[in-house]
């Protein structure tokens, strides 16, 4: 767990019972019992009036206090503000560190903007409720909440049909990070990864080819077969809303051209 240095704060003291969301955690609820774009779009909205528990840890006693930002690690060093919607879900987080006591500051996605535009910071996003929902919000799906209606977040490109199922001979395949992000399609790619024992990373992408637009999964596996894949496509293509997905095992060259340090959809370590 990380710890981000924050100077001098002035901070308003605010009660922690008074902070409740119930409304994004019913449609957080409703989003995994049915994974529709009516019911996406209902959490994007109550994530845009959502207002957060943020953990800091916090030294002194004075109105002044020195104030650094708890973080969550993945595995190989990436970062994560972890965010709660209540005091119940804030206490599911263990407290490892004894060399400050823990509080809690209020924060909606709108106050991380400024984080998030500095450079330096080593965030890539939030998790809200990481013990439970684990919804990951990226940075670039923050800004769009900040900016844009909930309606046209996630809403598809008008794509080209894909001619066949495999990428044409001679064509080279460039990935992204998604311009459309699919709530629906990672939440429920990530809760079929858990019950794959074999799988230990899932990284999710946009796969371009010529000018098709398309979802890459890609699986890092004990060991992979043609069942892991089956099952992944099973779950992906019916929220995938008409665009194609791919799953490849994770190979030396897609380790270099297509995941290049990013962080996984589904991390075995990290689940809970």
């Amino acid at each position: 767990m990380s710890k981000k240095k924050q100077n001098n704060v002035r901070i308003q003291k605010v009660d922690v019972k008074t902070i409740r969301n119930d409304d994004l955690k019913k449609a957080m609820d409703q989003l995994r019992a049915a994974a529709t774009r009516e019911n996406e779009v209902r959490m994007f909205e109550e994530l845009q009036k959502a207002r957060f528990l943020c953990p800091v840890l916090l030294e002194n006693g004075a109105p002044s206090l020195q104030m650094r930002f708890v973080m969550i690690n993945t595995p190989d060093g990436k970062a994560f503000f972890p965010v709660f919607t209540d005091e119940e879900e804030a206490l599911k987080m263990p407290n490892q560190n004894s060399e400050a006591r823990r509080d809690y500051i209020v924060r909606t996605l709108k106050e991380f903007e400024p984080i998030f535009r500095d450079t330096r910071g080593q965030s890539l996003g939030v998790v809200v409720n990481p013990f439970s929902s684990n919804i990951v919000l990226p940075r670039v799906l923050i800004s769009r909440l900040n900016t844009e209606k909930a309606s046209s977040i996630g809403a598809p490109d008008q794509q080209p049909k894909p001619q066949g199922n495999g990428i044409p001979a001679g064509m080279e395949a460039r990935f992204d990070e998604p311009r459309i992000y699919p709530t629906a399609l990672v939440n429920a790619v990530y809760d079929v990864c858990g019950t794959i024992p074999e799988i230990s990373r899932v990284w999710f992408k946009q796969m371009t080819v010529g000018s098709t637009v398309n979802f890459a999964l890609i699986v890092e596996a004990d060991s992979y077969s043609p069942a892991i894949e089956e099952k992944l496509k099973e779950t992906a293509v019916p929220l995938a809303k008409d665009v194609p997905v791919y799953v490849f095992k994770l190979t030396e060259k897609l380790e270099k051209s297509a995941v290049n340090g990013a962080i996984a959809l589904y991390d075995r370590e990290l689940s809970v």
